[in-house]
């Protein structure tokens, strides 16, 4: 994983990519975000959210990490 990677846990099965992106885009410049799904099209919980450098990446975790989301 790059350092610009963030890996998302303990998300809502309803989120969205919008509303990750609509969370992490005050932070920085998002390149990349992603929920994985399984095979019947349904969220598996995680995501990850790629930023344009290590420090956007860093910002948003330091500002983020052990916040509620939806929940």
């Amino acid at each position: 994983m790059t350092p610009s990677r963030l890996f998302i846990r303990n998300l809502p099965f309803t989120t969205t990519e919008e509303e990750l992106q609509t969370l992490f885009q005050p932070h920085g410049q998002i390149t990349e975000c992603h929920i994985p799904v399984d095979d019947l099209k349904r969220a598996k919980g995680y995501a990850f959210v790629k930023f344009v450098s290590m420090e956007m990446a860093k910002k948003a975790m330091e500002a983020l990490d052990n916040t509620d989301f939806q929940g």
